[in-house]
């Protein structure tokens, strides 16, 4: 039997490092997908099998102006600065019911990672956040940012979260 699969759309995996070192010891395989094509055709080609992937971590700033990339030129990212979020709620959570990949990831363990500060994650974010909790959805959300203690509860939180896959 094969590894099952982590998913990770990161457009700067080269800034996280120490985030890849500790998925990387994880017992999953580690898929990292730079750009919305490469999770487009990851996610393809695993349709058919979605047992195999155990779970996406998502970036949200990828400088893009909208979801084409994923047949979903009418979701719009702001331009870029929302666009893990967007891929989470329209493809992968199918909040419109129009995703290319139908319900097939949508309870699935998401880990959201992001430079974002904690106080604009809750203010920009909550109505998401309100969103994904009413609909039993399993996603976790992690700020990494460069400061030492934030870094490290950063990492440690990561190491938790593979733990409960």
């Amino acid at each position: 039997m094969s590894k099952k699969v982590l998913v990770w759309l990161e457009d700067h995996q080269d800034y996280n490092q120490e985030i890849e070192e500790i998925l990387r010891k994880s017992p999953y395989e580690l898929n990292i997908c730079q750009d919305l094509n490469d999770f487009k055709k990851t996610l393809v080609s695993k349709k058919t099998t979605p047992e195999s992937i155990v779970g996406f971590v998502m970036d949200i700033l990828i400088p893009v102006d909208d979801l084409t990339e994923l047949d979903m030129p009418t979701v719009k990212t702001s331009l870029g600065n929302n666009t893990g979020v967007q891929v989470l709620k329209y493809y992968l959570r199918n909040a419109l019911s129009d995703s290319p990949m139908e319900n097939v990831w949508k309870k699935h363990n998401i880990l959201v990672l992001t430079t974002l500060s904690e106080s604009y994650i809750r203010s920009n974010y909550k109505h998401f956040m309100t969103w994904e909790k009413e609909n039993n959805h399993n996603t976790s959300w992690l700020v990494k940012a460069d400061e030492e203690g934030i870094r490290d509860t950063c990492l440690k939180a990561t190491s938790k979260w593979l733990k409960r896959l």
